[in-house]
């Protein structure tokens, strides 16, 4: 009998360590759930010889596709020889926006990353720029522009 014993000890740890591994590796492979998926500009840049460029002082849209995992996505603007900027934006409905406004001309590199993975990258040129839907200071008197959200880029 202690025989009998002896074997469903064993039979019984060796279910639990079984079960206890398959649970950490469920538990362990959680975050490769959250992922950015796709990152893309909201609109269009300069036109004519300024196409692909965009301007300083003007705005851009960038929507970053995202998993959900309860991650927020992590964003870092870089200019080529310059300083880094960081924001985490929070994933709604299973997109994450951030809104880019360069100050300097230069060359630009957007990442967008969510959890431990790996990052989606968008570059860009930035030249002088002339945000268009900056109206007038003219008291209460409200001058709305033609050119709505428009940039002039310059260069």
């Amino acid at each position: 009998m202690a025989v009998s014993k002896t074997r469903r000890t064993r039979i019984l740890g060796a279910a639990t360590a079984f079960i206890g591994v398959g649970a950490a590796g469920l538990v362990m492979a959680a975050p490769a759930n959250a992922a950015v998926t796709g990152l893309s500009w909201d609109g269009p840049s300069g036109y004519g010889s300024s196409e692909g460029a965009r301007g300083t002082s003007c705005l851009y849209g960038i929507t970053a596709k995202a998993t959900n995992g309860g991650d927020d996505v992590t964003f870092t603007v870089a200019r080529d020889g310059g300083d880094s900027t960081t924001a985490d934006v929070e994933v709604e409905n299973g997109e994450a926006a951030y809104t880019f406004k360069p100050t300097v001309p230069g060359k630009y590199t957007i990442t967008a990353a969510q959890g431990a993975t790996a990052p989606y990258t968008l570059t860009t040129e930035v030249k002088q720029g002339i945000n268009l839907d900056v109206g007038p200071d003219t008291g209460s008197l409200e001058i709305v522009s033609p050119l709505q959200a428009a940039c002039l880029v310059i260069g």
